[in-house]
């Protein structure tokens, strides 16, 4: 848990934790492939407003995940929930550092 958060200080100009984090994290809500299920999109959502609250809560711009279905569900929540993110995975934020620097 702690590898990913180095590189993403290493690379990101103002990094911002969620709160709680780590074990004690909000699931999205797309877990378990839930998320490529239409038929549960309206619970999907009502699952993953805690986490929205909680990206709301950070104020960031840009919320890093690895998980192609957390990627797939935040931009969703960040829809449903007028977020204004941009959802990232470590290996693009890194990409796009290297190549602005």
């Amino acid at each position: 848990m702690e590898e990913p958060r180095r590189v993403i200080k290493a690379v990101a100009q103002d990094f911002r934790e969620m709160t709680p984090n780590r074990l004690q994290s909000f699931c999205c809500g797309g877990g378990a492939g839930l998320v490529a299920v239409a038929e549960w999109s309206e619970a999907r959502i009502r699952a993953g407003k805690p986490k929205a609250d909680q990206i709301r809560q950070t104020g960031a711009k840009i919320v890093v995940t690895s998980c192609d279905n957390c990627r797939h569900q935040i931009n969703e929540l960040s829809e449903h929930y007028n977020l204004g993110i941009q959802v990232t995975s470590l290996t693009e934020l890194t990409v796009q550092a290297l190549v602005t620097k």
